[in-house]
C-alpha cells in the first residue's frame, strides 16, 4: 500500500481500460511484456486506481523509470502518442517476413516453428500468417504440467479489441 492506504493491486476494470488503450503493449518500445505504471500521479502520491494517469512499461523501462534514467516527461509523452495513435497503427509493427528472428532475452532464434517446447510439447511459437501479420500459438502450464491456457493462432488484429 502507498501512504493512501491504496493497494498495489489494480482493479481488473482498470487494468483492461489501461492494455486497451496502450494497445497491449510498452509504449516507449512496443514490447507485448509489460507492467502498469502509475505517472499522474505517481503510485506513492496516488489516491485511487486512475486509468488516465497509468501506462504500461516494459521491465527493462519501468525500471529505467524508477531509477530516474527516463524522466516522468517522456513517459507522459510516450503515453499521449500511444493515446492518438490509430488503431491499426501498430500493425505494420507486428509483421513478420522470412525468415523469422526471435529474441528471447540473449538467446536468438532464427527461423520458423516452436520457440519454446517442453518435453517435446511446443509452448510458444510465433509465425507469418499468410497475410505476413504475426500468428501466436501459445499453451501455458501450471506447476504441474496441467493446460491452464491455451491461445491458437491469435493475430495482431487482437489488438482491436
Amino acid at each position: 500500500m502507498n501512504p493512501h492506504t491504496l493497494p498495489r493491486d489494480i482493479p481488473d476494470p482498470v487494468r483492461r481500460a489501461v492494455r486497451q488503450r496502450c494497445k497491449f503493449c510498452c509504449v516507449l518500445c512496443i514490447c507485448g511484456v509489460y507492467e502498469y505504471h502509475h505517472f499522474a500521479p505517481l503510485f506513492a502520491e496516488a489516491h485511487a486506481h486512475d486509468p488516465d494517469g497509468i501506462t504500461l512499461l516494459c521491465g527493462t523501462h519501468h525500471d529505467k523509470v524508477t531509477r530516474g534514467i527516463i524522466k516522468p516527461e517522456e513517459v507522459r509523452a510516450a503515453d499521449q502518442r500511444r493515446r492518438s495513435e490509430a488503431p491499426d497503427a501498430l500493425l505494420h509493427r507486428l509483421s513478420l517476413r522470412r525468415p523469422t528472428i526471435h529474441v528471447l532475452g540473449s538467446i536468438v532464434l532464427l527461423g520458423e516453428g516452436p520457440i519454446l517446447s517442453f518435453d517435446g510439447t511446443p509452448l510458444l511459437c510465433v509465425v507469418p500468417g499468410e497475410d505476413g501479420i504475426a500468428e501466436i500459438t501459445a499453451r501455458f502450464l501450471d506447476g504441474e504440467g496441467w493446460e491452464t491456457v491455451y491461445i491458437e493462432r491469435a493475430d495482431s488484429s487482437s489488438l482491436r479489441n
